[in-house]
């Protein structure tokens, strides 16, 4: 956004019911809430349209919201009527930077040309591989070689696929705990496949029922649904006494 910032209004739309008796006598405008430095200014008439530059000069870049009201010559206000608008420097982008899901905290930056119609031209992809999988918003905006803001904030949605696996394998963990997963590979040709799970830490898992669960994941492919098995885990010894109940 230029320096100025023009803000067009037509004042019959604040004062449908103004009377014959009635005129138009000022307008108020203020940035951010911050009423106590309003600037005002006369009118006059029962209708006006105002085209006025104003003066943003003094404000940091970013999103900001200007609120306008009107006042007839009876002393009463019009309502506030607020938009937003997004302060930038002029500057031509070299730096586009983007984020996933509003958290600008996350941000990155990658080298790029600003092109027509407000585009961004990148020779190389962003880097999304912290992204959980599933449909996410990107969002983007330009910045200058100093890392000054230049362009407005854009956003649109994506979707985030899983990397293809490489290799055939079968994965699996028990009960909830999916971040202890292990794995196995197997050979996808053959028509069965005897598999050696490793279960070297079953004896840390109580006494009682158990879930294992297990997934294909094949190359070129991705990955299979969930399968899941219940299991119980016995205590260790020999029996002797028989429990039994009617």
């Amino acid at each position: 956004m230029n320096r100025n910032h023009i803000y067009s209004l037509f004042l019959l739309c604040l004062f449908p019911a103004l009377t014959c008796a009635q005129t138009l006598s000022r307008y108020q405008y203020w940035f951010d809430d911050n009423i106590s430095a309003k600037t005002t200014k006369s009118l006059s008439g029962k209708e006006r349209e105002i085209n006025v530059g104003i003066d943003v000069q003094q404000l940091e870049d970013g999103i900001h919201k200007f609120s306008f009201r009107v006042m007839q010559s009876d002393g009463m206000y019009s309502a506030v009527t607020s938009s937003l608008f997004m302060k930038t420097t002029p500057g031509e982008a070299t730096l586009l930077e983007y984020w996933i899901d509003g958290d600008l905290s996350t941000s990155k930056t990658i080298d790029c040309q600003s092109v027509s119609a407000g585009g961004y031209m990148v020779n190389d992809y962003l880097d999304l591989s912290d992204v959980e999988p599933g449909v996410h918003r990107l969002f983007l905006r330009g910045r200058s070689v100093d890392s000054k803001v230049v362009s407005a904030i854009t956003s649109v949605p994506i979707l985030v696929k899983r990397p293809m696996p490489e290799g055939n394998k079968v994965i699996y963990w028990i009960d909830d705990n999916i971040d202890q997963q292990e794995s196995v590979s197997f050979d996808s040709s053959a028509e069965v496949n005897s598999l050696d799970l490793d279960l070297s830490d079953y004896a840390k898992y109580p006494v009682g029922f158990h879930r294992l669960n297990m997934k294909l994941s094949l190359e070129g492919l991705g990955e299979s649904t969930i399968l899941s098995d219940g299991f119980f885990k016995a205590p260790t010894g020999e029996a002797t006494r028989l429990e039994f109940w009617l």
